[in-house]
């Protein structure tokens, strides 16, 4: 099974396209057999990349929706209604500050593909892009950077 990790800033400049976020998680459905996608769902991108993997389950039902929790799930939680499960990574005990960036990186350990949409060189999203290519990870940025 080949999975993809979507990374992106919380807000999306508007040269942002989501033809060019459906095209790329086609793509990897069809060509690379991709099936099961990581989102953090924390912020704009994250959104529209749970939404888009959403809509694909309709053409491809067998391709999973997973939320990736930087911290444990509180008592009572419930699963937003884009994703069909929830995985939690960190198994040591890291600064609340930190719990995001080891999140990420425990992520692009775990994927095969990572999609972005990183358009200026610093926070969490590009550290998170910078760590993807160093690890050799097929990587695809939907933005350019300013």
């Amino acid at each position: 099974m080949q999975t993809c990790a979507f990374f992106g800033h919380r807000d999306l400049p508007s040269t942002f396209s989501l033809s060019a976020l459906y095209s790329a998680i086609e793509r990897l459905i069809r060509d690379c057999a991709v099936s099961r996608f990581f989102s953090c769902n924390r912020g704009d991108f994250d959104a529209f990349a749970a939404s888009a993997v959403s809509d694909f389950k309709k053409i491809f039902p067998y391709i999973r929706n997973t939320l990736v929790l930087s911290f444990s799930p509180e008592r009572g939680f419930a699963l937003p209604p884009d994703f069909d499960d929830w995985i939690y990574l960190i198994e040591k005990k890291v600064p609340t500050g930190y719990a995001v960036s080891e999140t990420n990186k425990l992520i692009i350990n775990k994927a095969d593909y990572i999609i972005t949409a990183v358009s200026r060189p610093f926070g969490g999203a590009f550290s998170a892009y910078e760590y993807a290519l160093k690890s050799n990870k097929k990587v695809v940025n939907l933005l350019d950077f300013q």
